[in-house]
């Protein structure tokens, strides 16, 4: 198991915001300030939202240019082949009317 598996579940969206409510509880329950403990937690939700949705499109789209860059060299390849066949085709077409 390589260590990107194994970060999977302790960075996931959910995990981070359990954490950050029992964090909050515990906080509440130790006799913290509720109103700075609410600000906190408001904080941290929204910074966790946002880093997981950056993170995440950004495997989105580096997913689809992979796919794009494979497609075009594909493509590159394919136009290659068909201009060599295409030359190889007029050589010997040449030799056959000398």
């Amino acid at each position: 198991m390589n260590w990107k598996e194994k970060l999977k579940n302790p960075l996931s969206r959910k995990f981070l915001l359990a954490l950050i409510g029992a964090a909050s509880g515990l906080a509440i329950a130790l006799g913290a300030d509720a109103d700075l403990v609410q600000m906190l937690v408001g904080a941290a939700t929204a910074l966790v939202s946002v880093v997981c949705y950056i993170v995440a499109e950004g495997k989105i789209d580096a997913e689809a240019v992979t796919l794009t860059t494979e497609f075009v060299q594909k493509v590159l390849a394919a136009v290659a082949a068909a201009k060599e066949e295409a030359e190889d085709g007029e050589e010997s077409g040449d030799l056959a009317t000398e």
